[in-house]
């Protein structure tokens, strides 16, 4: 009986490390994030790091979803991101908990008029300090430990 007590201690113990670690990495993730475009800019030029405009369609968009989950927030993804942009979504998310403020909405349509003119989602913009293009990338599903060198290789010819 002793045995199977320690088991189950010990199977909750796990658990509990596995759910506050991953509550760490989204509440880390989060931290990275702007939601003024203006902000986010003015931090980029601060810390001499790239633009990382994510355009997406939080609840609208199966892929945009799995990006999320399988790229953005993963681990690898996020460890580059800290050391290599300033980002910030650009979300049009369809359900009425999620609905953005009219500013924002109005905001949001200025950044994909001019950095998303075809309103591609889930699409990536990378931009310089000053605002202009360095590249875009898709989502293509394959985990992040191939996607991840392929982005970095898109960005090494933009140097």
């Amino acid at each position: 009986m002793k045995k199977y007590s320690f088991i189950l201690i010990f199977g909750v113990f796990i658990l509990s490390l596995a759910v506050k670690s991953e509550a760490q990495q989204k509440s880390a993730n989060a931290s990275i994030w702007f939601d003024s475009f203006e902000k986010t800019l003015s931090v980029a030029k601060e810390k001499k790091l790239s633009v990382l405009l994510f355009f997406t369609g939080t609840d609208t968009c199966t892929n945009c979803i799995k990006m999320r989950e399988n790229i953005i927030n993963s681990q690898a993804f996020t460890e580059y991101s800290k050391q290599s942009f300033v980002m910030m979504a650009v979300d049009y998310p369809n359900a009425k908990a999620n609905k953005l403020s009219p500013g924002r909405i109005k905001k949001n349509k200025e950044l994909v008029r001019k950095y998303n003119p075809s309103g591609k989602v889930p699409q990536i913009v990378v931009l310089d300090v000053n605002g202009s293009v360095k590249a875009t990338a898709n989502y293509v599903d394959i985990p992040v430990s191939e996607y991840l060198p392929q982005f970095k290789a898109l960005l090494d010819v933009f140097k």
